[in-house]
């Protein structure tokens, strides 16, 4: 007779300060009050501490069929390689992409055999979903990486510390090297301003060049606690966002949330969830969307009254959006239909 409690098994590479791990690490409390909940680490057990173990811990109950999960969830390429695993053992697998880009050809070969091998889909946007249409026979659920608590931030900061905050990893998608050169723009013209950047990963040596010579008041920490980052967030005027794709940018969407203005590249799911007339966008690379982007940054920075307007807008915005959504309850109706309770 099977047992009533749900057994869910969710492999990453490790646990480190991503948008994908920070989502797992504050949900993970409250998503095994529904099920068991468990998850499992390939490379490294990573930062971020919430009792996850060692992938082949996972395997090798499966083959001795002591402790196969009811569903196993895989996140990016790494996890998608034991997703692969886990299927030819004979287990449910559903596959959980969190963007519409990749970081190698190795990651686009995986993770279009996973898209393909896998029972169901998950995905962290609407646009995700869109994006991979031709594997639509699959049955999918989207689950947006806003968490409940988050959708209720504390008060609004009329007086926040930074003009600007930049949070996330040290990777080449992320383009670190576009947020040197808004800043560094913003210097030549002799703007008063200040910035807080949180690093996942490495130093950046480009990055920690540019403010040993900039005059502007700009901060840079690594591996940033997931708390502290809400603090940052809450503590900044505009959050500035130039990556070559993504999907769901939780870090964006909370930044949002904080009330930060959001300044971006137009891409992923960005524009169908933030508030139009409140982001700065950056419409591509070419010099005139540059200057266009530099102009509107320096009109609103510069007009107190009109930037403070503007962060209410895009705050409002985004409660309203997700009012009646959260990731917490996203995953769990999502694992509640695949494993038919």
């Amino acid at each position: 007779m099977r047992e009533s409690r749900i057994k869910v098994a969710h492999i990453l590479p490790g646990m480190y300060f991503g948008g994908v791990e920070v989502a797992i690490f504050k949900s993970h409390k409250d998503l095994n009050k529904s099920f068991d909940y468990n998850v499992y680490y390939v490379r490294e057990r990573g930062p971020l501490e919430i009792g996850q173990s060692w992938v082949f811990e996972l395997i090798s109950g499966s083959i001795r069929r002591a402790k196969r999960p009811d569903l196993i969830i895989t996140s990016l390429w790494w996890g998608h390689l034991f997703g692969i695993l886990s299927a030819l053992l004979g287990s449910k697998w559903a596959c959980f992409i969190h963007s519409t880009g990749h970081s190698s050809f190795l990651d686009k070969v995986v993770t279009k055999i996973a898209l393909t091998l896998c029972n169901y889909h998950f995905f962290d946007s609407e646009t995700s979903k869109a994006f991979f249409d031709s594997y639509k026979s699959r049955a999918s659920f989207v689950v947006p990486y806003i968490l409940e608590g988050t959708k209720n931030p504390m008060r609004f900061n009329l007086m926040p510390q930074y003009t600007f905050s930049w949070v996330g990893r040290n990777s080449p998608e992320k383009r670190l090297d576009l947020v040197i050169k808004f800043l560094r723009a913003l210097d030549e013209r002799s703007v008063d301003y200040s910035c807080h950047l949180c690093v996942a990963g490495t130093a950046h040596a480009e990055l920690e060049e540019f403010i040993s010579c900039s005059n502007a008041r700009t901060f840079v920490r690594y591996n940033v606690p997931p708390d502290e980052i809400s603090e940052v967030q809450r503590n900044s005027k505009v959050a500035l966002c130039f990556s070559d794709y993504e999907g769901f940018s939780v870090t964006t969407a909370e930044a949002a949330l904080q009330g930060n203005v959001i300044c971006a590249r137009r891409v992923g799911e960005l524009a169908n969830y933030l508030h139009e007339e409140s982001v700065i966008w950056l419409e591509d690379l070419t010099e005139a969307a540059w200057e266009n982007l530099i102009a509107k940054t320096i009109e609103y920075i510069e007009d107190e009254a009109l930037l403070r307007n503007k962060r209410t807008m895009s705050r409002q915005h985004i409660r309203q959006v997700f009012q009646s959504q959260d990731y917490k309850s996203a995953f769990e109706r999502g694992v509640r239909s695949v494993c038919g309770f």
